[in-house]
């Protein structure tokens, strides 16, 4: 018999399936405060989102290809 787990909450988290979807996330509130999970690798982040990742004060970016960037968000 399988334990039932506590729910776990994921409010805060973002998953975006392509780079146009989390581009259309960081136009809203609702990427404020909030961490994100890329379903594409870091090769496809363009690094000019930068600035909305700090302006939303965006938590982490972590990536398919198990790359997490952590604020504050510049390029490399």
């Amino acid at each position: 018999m399988m334990p039932i787990l506590p729910h776990k909450n994921e409010t805060d988290l973002f998953i975006a399936s392509h780079p146009d979807s989390l581009t259309d996330f960081l136009k809203t509130e609702l990427a404020n405060n909030k961490h994100i999970y890329c379903c594409f690798p870091l090769s496809q982040f363009c690094f000019s989102f930068c600035r909305d990742l700090n302006a939303r004060k965006v938590l982490s970016i972590s990536f398919q290809n198990a790359h997490t960037l952590y604020p504050p968000f510049q390029r490399p």
